[in-house]
């Protein structure tokens, strides 16, 4: 919700990049603390770590038999970035796209900064279109990155879900207007 007031407030026009920026990199340190390559919750927080698949709105309308179906195929693609770690670099074709989990993803072109978040799909235009290349540096922020990697075959099984499928375009036609319009 921070973020998206924060995304808010930077679209009208209150507020510069740098502060935009400054303020995306307190929310994003307070939600992650990044120790010995381990996350851990911040100091008072009693909540334990959720189940990663659980975070995710894309698979939470489907039934409870998809759900199981689909955590179990998902678990095999978990993966971790560390931060600062380039994920796609500009000009780039990317082999996978990556499900964002919990952390955040900068992308860069010049000037301009976007920041992706849970929920949202990098790269995903690259590996639908088989040859598109990345515009603009795609990068892990200041704290660790939890992704499910998302290769060629995982795509056309997920587009061939009839529940799946419509929430998935709709990211990639956000993420090739985003990319259009830089």
């Amino acid at each position: 919700y921070e973020s998206t007031a924060l995304t808010e407030l930077y679209e009208t026009g209150i507020l510069g990049e740098s502060e935009h920026s400054h303020i995306e990199t307190l929310i994003e340190k307070k939600l992650f603390d990044l120790d010995f390559y381990r996350v851990r919750m911040p100091n008072g927080q009693p909540k334990t770590i959720e189940d990663p698949f659980e975070l995710l709105e894309l698979f939470r309308s489907l039934p409870q038999n998809e759900q199981v179906r689909w955590q179990a195929v998902m678990k095999a693609k978990h993966s971790w970035f560390q931060p600062g770690q380039i994920i796609l670099e500009q000009g780039q074709t990317g082999r996978n796209a990556y499900l964002i989990i919990r952390g955040i993803v900068e992308w860069r072109v010049k000037t301009t900064r976007l920041y992706y978040r849970c929920d949202d799909i990098i790269g995903l235009e690259s590996l639908y279109s088989h040859g598109m290349k990345a515009y603009g540096n795609y990068a892990v922020g200041d704290a660790l990155l939890e992704v499910y990697v998302i290769d060629s075959e995982l795509l056309n099984n997920l587009l061939a879900d009839r529940n799946l499928a419509p929430p998935i375009y709709r990211k990639l036609a956000q993420n090739i207007v985003t990319n259009s319009y830089q």
